[in-house]
């Protein structure tokens, strides 16, 4: 046997539909705030790093460096980032182990 709404029934439904939007409303509008905080870390983060590469890009070459060195340090920045394994060639620190590199200072 199958129940029909009343209209007394209906009534009391409809008259929870604007808590139930309202609630909606608050949920939602937390979860738009975690995200755009989310994403005003993560962003600042990443300009904080980008500004701190420009920095170093910019900063005078230190003696007895002249300042073409400047373009030295874009290029193995550049390097580095794109081609790990030409820096793992090059230097004994990027082949090894970071727990290696670590037990060699302390010897």
């Amino acid at each position: 046997m199958q129940r029909t709404a009343t209209p007394c029934m209906l009534v009391r439904i409809q008259s929870l539909s604007p808590l139930l939007n309202s609630i909606n409303n608050v949920m939602l509008y937390i979860m738009l705030k975690i995200f755009l905080i989310t994403l005003l870390v993560a962003g600042t983060f990443s300009t904080l790093i980008g500004l701190l590469t420009i920095f170093y890009w910019i900063k005078p070459a230190d003696k007895p460096n002249d300042e073409s060195n400047r373009i030295n340090n874009i290029t193995s920045w550049w390097i580095g980032l794109t081609r790990p394994e030409v820096l793992g060639t090059s230097y004994k620190l990027f082949r090894q182990d970071v727990m290696d590199n670590i037990k060699d200072v302390n010897k």
